[in-house]
């Protein structure tokens, strides 16, 4: 039997609108959307927010929620 050997997810993008609210779930080694600018609120899957500007949002294999801060 070979050997178990993780996979990491490249990239993930999902874009959901909710009323006049957008927001991402953004995950993986890619950049951002260039439609993310400016100031953003980032969420964890913990629940964890801050606000960042969107050049400071660095993806990882973890999920996070993003959508504009004004």
């Amino acid at each position: 039997m070979g050997k178990l050997v993780s996979a990491k997810t490249v990239v993930g993008q999902y874009k959901f609108k909710v009323g006049n609210r957008t927001i991402y779930v953004l995950w993986g080694n890619a950049p951002l959307p260039e439609e993310i600018k400016g100031p953003v609120r980032v969420t964890d899957i913990y629940g964890n927010e801050r606000t960042v500007d969107a050049s400071e949002v660095e993806l990882t294999d973890f999920p996070v929620y993003v959508e504009s801060a004004s």
